[in-house]
């Protein structure tokens, strides 16, 4: 077998253990399973970063001009679905006291809700038109959405009313919604970062995976943090969101360990994420 045959079938490896990769992902997501497995499904992306970097592909000149712009197609669809899951937690927390206070939301409550729904909503039509152009498909991405507009429409009407009025856990259930909704962002993100993944720049897969990896931490904390609210507000803390919180501890445990590992791995001299990301 001739070296570009050997090349040609590595590739197809790793671009079918990718796909594979990503159907074992969203199945964890969709089922009814528990955290951990969810964790452990998200993480085989990063155990198949190995097998990505191995893969070398030779190209002529005028395809590396296409390739690379179509890798920059593909890091800018994943740098923008990553900033939407960095900006979710600002909006979900913008409803916490409008929630959780007797008295009806004040207007400038409902007016900072509204700010951050506008930003969210800025990313959200930045992060389609790069996925569109890195020739992705938006549909994780608009699932997610779909949902993040039914919890605003829910929270502002639940927020214009007294407490005693309001739909029964109305705040646990929104802070559960943004949760729902941040699993379809994580795949879409996914799908940016299986992509990036064939393009060939070792040093530029390896800066995306830690920042997808501490990313993926950032998003686990912060619903971890939204569950431990509703027991600092008051509200029903059952027994499912005690275990919950439990497992969103332990893989926040782990997926440090993951990242330390990462960055051990990049080597004295890691990669400039701030050049190579934004």
């Amino acid at each position: 077998m001739s070296s570009n045959s050997r090349e040609r079938l590595s590739s197809r490896r790793v671009h079918t253990k990718a796909q594979l990769t990503l159907f074992l992902t969203n199945w964890a997501m969709k089922m009814n399973v528990s955290l951990r497995w969810k964790i452990l499904a998200g993480s085989l992306i990063a155990g198949a970063l190995a097998a990505i970097l191995a893969s070398v592909d030779i190209h002529s000149a005028v395809n590396d001009l296409v390739k690379q712009k179509t890798t920059s197609n593909q890091l800018a669809a994943f740098e923008r679905t990553l900033k939407i899951a960095s900006q979710i937690p600002r909006e979900r927390n913008a409803w916490d006291i409008p929630l959780t206070r007797e008295n009806p939301a004040t207007l400038a409550q409902i007016d900072n809700a509204k700010k951050e729904i506008a930003k969210t909503d800025a990313l959200v039509n930045s992060a389609r038109q790069a996925m569109i152009a890195a020739g992705l498909t938006t549909t994780r991405l608009d699932a997610g959405v779909a949902i993040f507009r039914k919890i605003r429409v829910a929270a502002q009407e639940a927020a214009a009313k007294p407490r005693k009025k309001r739909p029964h856990n109305i705040h646990p259930d929104i802070q559960d919604g943004f949760a729902r909704g941040l699993i379809h962002l994580t795949a879409a993100t996914d799908e940016a970062f299986l992509a990036l993944g064939k393009s060939g720049n070792s040093r530029l897969v390896q800066a995306a995976a830690l920042a997808r990896l501490a990313q993926e931490m950032r998003t686990i904390n912060g619903i971890r943090a939204a569950n431990l609210a509703v027991f600092v507000y008051g509200e029903d803390f059952a027994g499912d969101r005690v275990t919950t919180v439990t497992e969103e501890s332990g893989a926040v445990a782990l997926l440090a360990k993951q990242l330390e590992k990462m960055v051990g791995d990049l080597g004295d001299v890691p990669p400039d994420l701030s050049s190579t990301l934004v």
